[in-house]
């Protein structure tokens, strides 16, 4: 059994964010504090995808006049779930709605790093989606089975947890690019 936050919280500045508590069941229980590390293999500045799939939104909470924050299910994997902190001003959703979610490390079509000032004549992942976000990794939490990945776009805030996402190169302090599109069936 493990210990786990399960709010969405802003990043601090404290490296308390990195950090979860396990509680092990070893014939009595013994507390640790465990600083979480994942492997890295091979993963650079410019490695593209990191986690992509489908979602339908199963609820909306009205956040602020402008921010809703959606509550969604994966359609591709099992038990993947996202919460996401979006501007429903400028890109409304409903109830019900089947979203392409993608979260990459760049927005080159070919994973290279992409130029942030373009001259309309370079392709990008953007060109393929509605609505994009920049933003940090600013906590992993997970224990063998389970892991939570949680993102800040300036303040609008992405919870992503499930039993897939172990194998995911994905570190603290890493920049992502969200990457989203309505689906229509």
């Amino acid at each position: 059994m493990s210990g786990r936050r399960t709010s969405l919280e802003e990043p601090s500045s404290s490296e308390e964010d990195a950090e979860l508590t396990l509680y092990h069941d070893n014939k009595g229980s013994l507390e640790d504090n465990c600083r979480i590390s994942f492997p890295v293999r091979g993963l650079t500045k410019s490695s593209g995808p990191v986690f992509e799939s489908f979602f339908q939104i199963k609820d909306i909470e009205k956040k602020f006049e402008r921010v809703s924050r959606l509550f969604c299910e994966g359609e591709n994997f099992n038990k993947i779930q996202l919460i996401l902190d979006v501007n429903t001003q400028l890109y409304p959703m409903s109830v019900g709605d089947n979203i392409h979610f993608l979260l990459t490390t760049t927005l080159g079509a070919d994973h290279e790093d992409f130029p942030t000032v373009t001259d309309g004549a370079t392709s990008s992942l953007a060109d393929a989606f509605q609505y994009i976000m920049y933003g940090k990794i600013y906590r992993l939490e997970g224990a063998e089975d389970s892991l939570s990945v949680y993102v800040s776009f300036g303040g609008l805030l992405m919870r992503l947890k499930g039993d897939d996402l172990q194998g995911l190169m994905m570190m603290m302090d890493m920049n992502v690019y969200l990457l989203l599109k309505k689906m229509t069936y």
